[in-house]
């Protein structure tokens, strides 16, 4: 789909910066701290609108940043079965 280069990466600079340059998607967390003050709003834009049309299936782990483990809570019975991200 349209937003297949978004996944599994940081692609936090290229929403930021409306730019689908390959140099905008990086596959580590990306250091923002550049971003000027339109950018970081623009940003924030872009997440909230995510936020309310899709679920969380994943988060991008910053170098020896640990999974967190969740409950499944989808009701399917499977008793242990856990989801990582």
């Amino acid at each position: 789909g349209p937003y297949e280069d978004l996944a599994g990466r940081d692609a936090s600079r290229a929403l930021a910066t409306f730019s689908l340059n390959k140099d905008a998607f990086k596959d580590e967390v990306d250091d923002l701290s550049d971003l000027d003050s339109f950018q970081v709003e623009s940003l924030d834009n872009w997440e909230q609108q995510f936020k309310e049309k899709y679920d969380t299936v994943g988060k991008l782990l910053k170098p020896g940043e640990q999974p967190t483990e969740y409950p499944d809570s989808d009701g399917d019975g499977a008793e242990g079965h856990a989801k990582k991200n």
